[in-house]
């Protein structure tokens, strides 16, 4: 009896370390919306972000609305959250792209990736002449 009771506590504490520092039910400041990241069945290393509750209640509990993927840096993820995530066709779903910094163990800020086009005219001055 005592050999589970060890066992069960060398398996919590092994679980509780491998486990993502990202990983559970997060609070965003502004509207009150909550959303839990956990592991993906998919993908061994991405992080399903799931909503769970918030002012939109269109969106049902549960619902997949992203995905973050750890960096090469520590504390960085790539994440894509879908801008419609009610929409049922997956082609019609489009999905805007952040960066996610974790800062400490209780905050992270989400920065959103240039998307935008633009026109060097210092690369062009060579062929204009």
């Amino acid at each position: 009896m005592r050999a589970r009771a060890v066992i069960a506590a060398v398996c919590m504490a092994v679980s509780a370390y491998c486990a993502d520092p990202l990983e559970g039910v997060w609070h965003i400041n502004g509207d009150g919306a909550q959303l839990e990241f956990v592991q993906s069945d998919a993908t061994v290393a991405a992080l399903d972000i799931e909503w769970r509750d918030g002012p939109d209640l269109t969106i049902a509990p549960g619902t997949v609305i992203g995905r973050a993927v750890p960096s090469a840096s520590a504390g960085v993820y790539d994440c894509h959250i879908a801008t419609d995530p009610r929409a049922s066709d997956a082609s019609r779903r489009r999905a805007a792209y952040f960066k996610l910094t974790m800062h400490g163990a209780d905050a992270f800020a989400l920065t959103p990736y240039r998307r935008d086009r633009s026109i060097s005219l210092w690369r062009w001055l060579p062929y204009l002449f």
